[in-house]
């Protein structure tokens, strides 16, 4: 969701507010990457307590990849950081031109 709010905001020329919703985008999938990290421990609580089921594991389980499971969060984490790090610039770069 965040992705899509920030590509909106590009789209509109709205730079400022797409590169801190890109930033929010790379905040999200550092804590997503700590989720699907858990995949196969399974220790974080989850919400809906003991009935509910693992998301990353199940999805991991359903694609015959959950040994790739830190491979998968290492992507992430490090997805996330190239998008913080691509706002931040972008962001930066942005208010020097225009002298915010």
């Amino acid at each position: 969701l965040p992705l899509l709010i920030s590509i909106y905001f590009f789209n509109r020329r709205q730079r400022i507010s797409g590169t801190v919703c890109l930033i929010w985008t790379g905040i999200n999938l550092i804590n997503v990457s700590v989720y699907a990290k858990d995949a196969i421990a399974m220790q974080l609580p989850l919400l809906g307590g003991d009935t509910v089921i693992h998301d990353w594991n199940y999805i991991l389980s359903m694609l015959n990849i959950l040994p790739a499971t830190p491979i998968v969060a290492a992507v992430l984490y490090g997805l996330g950081i190239f998008a913080i790090g691509i706002g931040i610039t972008y962001g930066y770069l942005f208010s020097l031109k225009y002298k915010l």
